[in-house]
């Protein structure tokens, strides 16, 4: 029996959401798991899920280079990194801030969150904004962690950012031109790796090119996360080019 590890490294699209009817075994690496034993007879596929809600590239690549000292090299190693709307999401008020309200009595730390949530896009709007992380050090990490990565892992699959729905760039004015700008880092940084091994999961071009793919594969209530849908989709895209790969 052969065997295969799928280590995935993403923000909280990677991860269940039960109150959006997205369970544990209906997530993007537990679907690729099934679909990988399915097609090939007599292999065992384990997956290590470390993503994070809420985790920026720098914090998620932190963690793999942890894990590393502890995995070694895995023989049939699959890495999937997913991440980008963290970094790149306009944000009203500065991290310093938002530490400072974190901080206050719970009354006024739920009256300062209710008047930022109302204010949020006039503040957007008005240039007050600010991203946990910029642009050209997104690409860096990027790079570091690709680079890193291609040296154990037999394929490394980079999802990029998913589209964000028209109501979540109306209440955050500018997420959808962040959203494509930081795509285009991380088209770039894949294409500049010059490794076969190297992928771009091109979701967010799959979902926007689809009739129905922004309200069957975007939570509609938080107009970014995905749905049931879109973790089957994420499962396909990447089983689509695993399955393309010679038998092992």
């Amino acid at each position: 029996m052969s065997r295969a590890v799928i280590l995935v490294y993403g923000d909280s699209l990677s991860l269940p959401r039960s109150r959006a009817d997205v369970h544990c075994l209906e997530t993007y690496p537990e679907l690729l798991r099934s679909m990988l034993e399915s097609s090939q007879p007599g292999l065992r596929v384990g997956v290590l899920n470390r993503s994070l809600g809420g985790a920026t590239i720098d914090a998620l690549y932190g963690h793999f280079v942890k894990d590393s000292a502890y995995l070694g090299p895995e023989a049939k190693h699959i890495l999937v990194i997913q991440c980008g709307i963290v970094d790149c999401a306009p944000r009203p008020i500065s991290p310093r801030v938002k530490t400072g309200i974190s901080r206050l009595p719970t009354p006024l730390r739920w009256a300062a969150a209710r008047l930022l949530h109302y204010a949020r896009p006039l503040l957007l709007k008005s240039g007050v904004s600010w991203r946990n992380t910029e642009g050209t050090e997104f690409g860096r990490v990027l790079e570091r962690w690709i680079a890193r990565a291609a040296k154990s892992a037999e394929r490394v699959y980079v999802i990029n950012i998913a589209p964000p729905t028209p109501a979540m760039d109306r209440h955050s004015p500018g997420v959808a031109r962040s959203v494509e700008e930081y795509n285009a880092t991380i088209a770039k940084v894949v294409a500049a790796s010059h490794t076969a091994s190297v992928r771009l999961i091109d979701a967010h071009g799959a979902i926007s090119t689809r009739p129905d793919g922004l309200t069957q594969c975007i939570n509609q209530a938080d107009g970014h996360h995905i749905t049931s849908a879109g973790h089957r989709l994420y499962a396909d895209l990447i089983g689509a080019l695993e399955s393309a790969e010679p038998r092992r």
